[in-house]
């Protein structure tokens, strides 16, 4: 097995490895760098020491590798809501498909998985009790087949490194010539339509007072006051907040502490970060939320955003249930998502020329790059008079 330069086989600019198949038949793959050729006849090489050792046999079929890929996957910390999506999935669309036509984890070539993503894509949703296709028109959506294909290609990785298999044929599907995205097509900046100007988001908040109970106005005016994303305050327990900043976490500044929030199959788990956070609060919603605390007379482990007192917490689908309506009775004539209030609060202070490294942290973002990627076109473009504080008025002399 070695890498040759392509341009003594007809092949310039690319990279081929020749060698002989377990088969004894002459294989000559190409690749656009020697990099990737390398990790191929890594690949290979454990795949053939594989069939040769017996660590894990080559004709193991897909039923039996769940249960060795389950394993990796708690060994990887992955959530416990994540592993129990990945298996559905598995019980629902990849095993009925790849048990009946190819048994073998190693059968499945790329043309075999291109097959399947066209009859994912040609696949009625089920539901109900029997597990029936539903009577609708619609298929699976884009977002669904995305993620069984990326269940399918974490199990063939996971075969891979076992030396099961050399290849990994689910991989980079969709992508153009096999690469990622430009970096300006994954981060893509937010629409300035995207997110409320301050007068909007008054009168949004102006008509929660009036038509929605103390709770949901003050969960909307925790969204609108610190940029936390809705599953975050959904999750926020009592014992979270420094109301009168006696807990010294920045030296008697109020702060909430984000510690969890709630994922999208309903537990509770790390923030999108995966790390905690204190977020400044301003002294009119502090002052609300101390109000509200000695109303309820709450426990510390209480959950902030609840209607039973605290036990449970306050559901996804109501808090966003009077929404549509607070749009139209702040006269909005344009469809916002209750995340709007997380651009919004990052737009307005940014705007209002509070540095970078403050709105990154009050927002959880990994670094201020990814705030600027965002929100950079909302920095003020002139200094509204800034430019005086360079003192020059008593240094520069006009008159000799």
């Amino acid at each position: 097995m070695k890498i040759v330069d392509g341009a003594s086989r007809g092949r310039p600019g690319k990279f081929i490895v020749d060698y002989r198949d377990r088969n004894r038949a002459r294989r000559t793959p190409s690749f656009d760098t020697r990099k990737e050729a390398e990790e191929f006849v890594i690949n290979e090489a454990r795949f053939h020491s594989n069939t040769q050792t017996g660590a894990v046999s080559a004709n193991i079929s897909f039923k039996e590798y769940v249960m060795r890929c389950e394993q990796v996957w708690k060994n990887e910390e992955s959530e416990e809501g994540t592993i129990n999506g990945k298996l559905q999935v598995l019980r629902d669309h990849i095993l009925p498909y790849f048990t009946k036509n190819l048994a073998r984890i190693s059968q499945p070539n790329r043309e075999d998985v291109l097959r399947f993503r066209q009859h994912l894509f040609t696949k009625q949703p089920r539901g109900g009790k029997y597990n029936k296709p539903l009577k609708t028109k619609h298929f699976l959506s884009k977002s669904t087949v995305k993620g069984i294909l990326n269940t399918l290609s974490s199990i063939f990785g996971i075969a891979v490194e076992d030396g099961v298999r050399s290849d990994n044929p689910a991989a980079r599907l969709g992508r153009r010539k096999g690469r990622r995205a430009h970096e300006e097509e994954r981060h893509r900046p937010i629409e300035v339509s995207k997110a409320l100007t301050k007068k909007e988001r008054d009168r949004v908040l102006v008509a929660a007072f009036l038509f929605l109970n103390d709770l949901h106005y003050a969960a909307l005016c925790l969204l609108a006051g610190t940029g936390m994303r809705p599953g975050e305050a959904r999750a926020l327990q009592w014992k979270h907040f420094d109301l009168d900043g006696s807990q010294g976490i920045h030296d008697g500044v109020p702060m909430i502490r984000i510690e969890q929030a709630f994922k999208k199959n309903g537990a509770i788990g790390c923030t999108k970060g995966k790390e905690k956070r204190e977020v400044e609060i301003e002294a009119a919603l502090c002052e609300l939320f101390r109000r509200l605390k000695q109303s309820s007379q709450p426990h510390p482990d209480d959950f902030v955003l609840s209607e039973d007192g605290g036990a449970t917490p306050l559901l996804d689908a109501e808090l966003a249930k009077g929404w549509p309506y607070l749009l139209g009775f702040a006269d909005i004539n344009r469809w916002l998502p209750i995340y709007c209030l997380r651009h919004t609060y990052a737009s307005i202070l940014i705007r209002e020329g509070l540095p970078l490294t403050y709105v990154s942290r009050q927002l959880g973002h990994a670094s201020t790059a990814t705030t600027e990627k965002y929100y950079a076109h909302w920095l003020p473009q002139y200094s509204n008079g800034a430019l005086r504080k360079l003192g020059l008025a008593t240094a520069i002399i006009l008159n000799r």
